[in-house]
């Protein structure tokens, strides 16, 4: 057999769906039930894919594989930083991945880097592709700990100019798609022209460029990628195998790379098992001999390329008319079939013209506190890295032209947090589903404002009308928005958050959050001098100074809040700048002497009139936050919907049960009520286990009581809390026996997995199999009373029993047995 090589390419990636204002993804309902898209995606994409599982021929889990460690990947950095804060242990899986490659691979990592906020380059200018470079590097270095050797491209969208900044940044090479190639030569021969798209993909091709440099690209398997993405292949182990293994050219007297790209969401998100099917795949090939598996990086150091190309300019993978999605109509979309795409170049257009105004603006004002303004920006990726006063202090000691005072500082912060925005509003996902309201590109245009506001907040310029006119050419698909203009007044104005607006936010909250003297929400700092709050029948009145700091630019507010609670959702809060209470010695007398004498009109006017400032209401809440207040004060509410639930069901309980006997029908209101109060009363010995209050028995015991009346009376009940509850009491003891070894907590563990099956309650695995898996690889001895606990454990799990006993024999743990006075008489290894 010739020399044959597999590589495996996702493109992980996310568009940042942080709120600009807030720094954090708030919720998104069409993620539902999951928080955010990312959460969504994480649980169904990329956790599996680090602890993904081999099944054996019994159909039983037989090894859990990272499967980052055997393909070669990129994650998008704004991707990587939510990932690093909101899943940590999916994010250091991912690290460790790269880490175990480059052991494997003489040094090569599988991680690949990425231009920073995946924009598309082609359309941008040569200082914004530099940008984009420059921090795409900076990021992977912080977090794999090595310099990138290839970077992937947005949606593979190239030009030559992009080509030169990757070299110039020695980027060794990048990815393309088959169609991007446009004539191949072997080295210093004649040039054959490859527009009929069957570039070999078996081998690596140098691209020449300025001054005798090169890069090499890799061209990707078309056509085995797209029955990967969209022809069902990840369905199927074998079949997947076979298509690969077919992919290599047959006979050949070179070395042969056999290598496919897609989206890595292709491997879970799109298709479900697809991490499976990819962890098979590999583990067959690997173990058959069928191909070596590798990654680019190793690859090319293996094999130089020994063949030349010329690619299309202005393409890219996702788009048969080059990189036109981004601009036009030119009939590439997603879903929606009957929707136009004529938004795309207005958009486009207006972020084109407010691009212009920033810049000019930037420029002229951070030229007189900065040495070289860009190369600061380029720079900045160390501050968005690493915001620490050490690190700010470093960096402004390298770009400030003089000692800055605390004002031009805060000034500085803003104009480079002008432009870190005014480059996310050119994340590719903006033109790329069908529908200028859809969230992604709402996104890109709340980008935009952010960078708007600091505009005016710099130089007292408002760039917002302007902008809204450009959008106003930009027609929408829906008739709530029809244009661009009425999706940023209605979706993306109602978001946007100024330092008073925070403050509302923090007075409103406090009448029914406890907030510590400093509190941080958000991307926000509270401090809080001055608080006094009364109550009288329905009405609150609380009065308070804080001063409130944006975490990120600095940037700060003295105010005084007076905010009035009518009941229910009636809020009406002003605030205003001023150091403190003590500032206004009247202020506190006057506005409880008129909330104790005075009517609801003349105390709200009183407000407004002796704070003077803007006036906010619940609608000015932060989303997550005014949703969680909602439920607050829904709590009455729900206690008077639950006494009238209780008293139908216990007054009704003989007439339900004499219409069950009857076989009549049980009227809705008092189904409704019985399924409410069964639900509750598992509820509550759910939350009773998680504080070990009551004893597994007696949770299965009133468990099975519920069951049995709920089955009497033909109602239903919703188990998921008291699955939660299970599956949290297994984990946690699971847990304790993997750091202890303390064999009674693994004995809780199938203790607590008995009482589901007992029950009938079909738990989520998923956490315990990971962490079963866990146990299993942690070199120790184990008493033979231990392993038949791990053994029945397996059988519960989901486990192949032999798999385990393998593992054991094979030196992963030491079995000892053990003499009736407690001494180890001997270890199996």
């Amino acid at each position: 057999m010739n020399e044959r090589y597999l590589c495996i390419h996702g493109h992980f990636y996310q568009p940042p769906r942080e709120n600009p204002w807030l720094e954090e993804v708030e919720v998104e309902d069409s993620a539902a039930p999951f928080h955010d898209w990312n959460e969504k995606i994480t649980s169904e994409c990329y956790e599996p894919n680090s602890v993904s599982r081999i099944l054996g021929a019994d159909q039983k889990i037989a090894e859990v594989v990272n499967n980052y460690s055997k393909i070669s990947f990129n994650f998008g950095p704004t991707l990587l930083s939510w990932l690093e804060k909101h899943r940590n242990d999916v994010y250091e899986k991912i690290l460790e991945a790269d880490r175990l490659s480059c052991d494997e691979y003489q040094g090569h990592g599988n991680a690949l880097a990425q231009c920073y906020n995946h924009l598309i380059m082609p359309l941008a200018s040569d200082r914004d592709k530099n940008t984009q470079v420059r921090w795409g590097i900076a990021d992977f270095q912080k977090r794999f700990g090595r310099n990138p050797e290839g970077m992937w491209l947005p949606e593979t969208a190239v030009d030559n100019a992009t080509l030169e900044i990757l070299a110039d940044h020695e980027i060794k090479f990048t990815i393309l798609a088959p169609q991007q190639a446009q004539a191949v030569r072997q080295l210093k021969k004649e040039w054959i022209d490859d527009s009929d798209r069957k570039i070999d993909p078996t081998c690596a091709y140098r691209c020449s460029l300025r001054g005798g440099r090169f890069i090499d690209i890799f061209f990707f398997d078309g056509a085995v990628s797209a029955e990967i993405s969209f022809g069902g292949l990840l369905g199927d182990g074998e079949r997947l195998v076979e298509r690969l293994m077919n992919g290599f050219a047959s006979p050949s007297k070179r070395p042969q790379l056999m290598h496919v790209a897609t989206d890595g969401e292709t491997f879970g998100h799109h298709h479900r098992f697809g991490d499976m099917a990819i962890a098979y795949a590999i583990k067959k090939i690997e173990r058959e001999g069928l191909a070596q598996i590798t990654n680019y990086s190793e690859y090319l150091a293996l094999q130089p390329s020994q063949y030349e190309v010329k690619i299309f300019e202005n393409t890219s993978w996702s788009c048969a008319h080059g990189v036109e999605r981004w601009r036009a109509d030119c009939g590439c979309r997603t879903g929606n079939p009957g929707y136009h795409q004529r938004w795309r170049a207005p958009l486009r257009e207006s972020l084109d013209a407010l691009t212009a105004e920033l810049d000019l603006n930037f420029e002229r004002e951070a030229a007189v506190l900065l040495h070289d303004p860009w190369k600061a920006r380029d720079d900045y990726i160390e501050v968005i890295l690493d915001r620490s006063p050490e690190n700010r202090a470093a960096f402004l000691g390298k770009h400030a032209r003089q000692e800055l005072s605390t004002g031009e500082k805060i000034r500085c912060w803003k104009l480079l947090e002008l432009q870190r925005h005014r480059l996310l509003m050119f994340a590719s996902c903006g033109w790329f589903f069908s529908d200028i309201s859809n969230i992604e590109t709402v996104k890109v245009l709340e980008f935009a404002a952010r960078a708007i506001q600091l505009a005016g907040e710099l130089v007292g310029i408002d760039l917002e009308p302007q902008f809204v006119e450009g959008l106003r050419k930009a027609p929408g698909n829906k008739a709530q928005f029809s244009d661009g203009a009425r999706v940023y007044q209605e979706l993306v104005k109602p978001a946007m958050v100024d330092l008073k607006k925070g403050v509302a936010h923090y007075a409103i909250s406090s009448l029914v959050e406890e907030y510590a003297l400093r509190q941080r929400i958000y991307s926000f700092d509270f401090d809080r001098s001055d608080y006094r709050r009364e109550e009288i029948g329905l009405r609150t009145l609380a009065l308070g100074s804080v001063t409130a700091r944006w975490a990120v630019t600095e940037d700060e507010l003295d105010a005084v809040f007076a905010v009035l609670h009518l009941g229910g959702y009636d809020f009406h809060c002003a605030v205003t700048a001023a150091a403190s209470l003590k500032e206004r010695p009247l202020l506190q007398e006057k506005l409880f002497h008129s909330f104790v004498e005075d009517s609801t009109h003349d105390l709200l006017k009183a407000i407004d009139v002796t704070l003077g400032g803007e006036t906010f209401a619940f609608k000015d809440l932060f989303t997550e936050e005014r949703r969680k207040i909602g439920r607050l004060l829904l709590k009455d509410a729900v206690e008077r919907a639950r006494t009238h639930y209780r008293r139908i069901y216990e007054e009704s309980q003989d007439v339900a049960r004499l219409l069950v006997n009857l076989r009549i029908p049980m009227p809705n209101s008092l189904r409704i009520a019985a399924e409410y109060m069964l639900g509750l009363r598992l509820r509550h010995a759910a939350a009773q286990l998680k504080e070990d209050a009551i004893s597994p028995v007696e949770l299965r015991d009133i468990s099975a009581a519920v069951f049995r009346e709920s089955a009497a009376l033909g109602c239903k009940v919703d188990l998921s809390v008291l699955k939660e509850a299970l599956e949290q009491a297994a984990y946690l003891r699971l847990t304790a026996y993997r750091s202890s070894r303390d064999e009674t907590k693994a004995q809780d563990a199938a203790g607590y997995l008995d009482i589901a099956e007992q029950l009938g309650v079909g738990l989520e695995l998923w956490r315990l199999q990971n962490l079963f898996w866990q146990v299993l690889n942690d070199a120790r001895e184990i008493t033979e009373e231990g392993l038949a606990l791990i053994a029945e454990l397996a059988d519960k799990l989901g486990f192949s029993r032999a798999v385990v006993h393998d593992r054991l024999l094979s030196g992963r743990l030491g079995l000892s047995t053990t003499t009736a006075s407690g001494g180890s008489v001997s270890s199996t290894e």
